[in-house]
């Protein structure tokens, strides 16, 4: 085989994977049952809530409270999906599963141009870098807190996960 053709048949498998990855769904973040701590008389639903013993409910938090609210604002959301008040929803320390990795700071930490970054100038191949970092920060699931990040990134998770809860 020669140089040249070794080197197209390389790129061609190259761009093939890479065309399939793309094609591939988004990771889910809701989890399975396992990804919570079990504990006694407790029902986990998914990887974010559970069920305890005593009605209460107990949501994964896997972000610092470092004076943002993610704490409080999670636990509320919960609550207003759930339709309960909030003092029956508890939070507890999440695993170190991939679900809950913070996507939107580690898609918050492109450098882009000055002009690409104000309102209404953002371009196409502003929102398919953005795409593409996304998707590999799910797969990579990096639990990390920062940049104010904490509420945009786990509010759409914890949503779904409460209205699967409720269904």
């Amino acid at each position: 085989m020669r140089r040249r053709s070794w080197i197209l048949s390389a790129a061609g498998a190259a761009g093939t994977l890479v065309v399939g990855w793309c094609l591939m769904p988004a990771r889910s973040r809701l989890g399975s049952p396992g990804a919570m701590l079990p504990t006694q008389g407790d029902v986990a639903l998914n990887g974010w809530i559970k069920i305890a013993a005593d009605g209460t409910v107990v949501l994964a938090m896997p972000r610092s409270e470092m004076g943002q609210g993610v704490h409080t604002a999670l636990a509320m959301l919960a609550a207003e999906e759930l339709d309960l008040p909030l003092e029956r929803v508890r939070l507890e320390q999440a695993g170190a599963d991939r679900i809950y990795g913070n996507v939107a700071m580690i898609v918050a930490g492109l450098p882009v141009h000055p002009s690409e970054s104000e309102p209404g100038a953002r371009t196409a191949r502003l929102r398919a870098a953005e795409w593409i970092i996304g998707k590999i920060a799910r797969e990579l699931g990096i639990i990390a807190t920062g940049g104010s990040s904490s509420v945009a990134d786990a509010w759409q998770p914890v949503r779904l996960a409460a209205a699967t809860a409720r269904a």
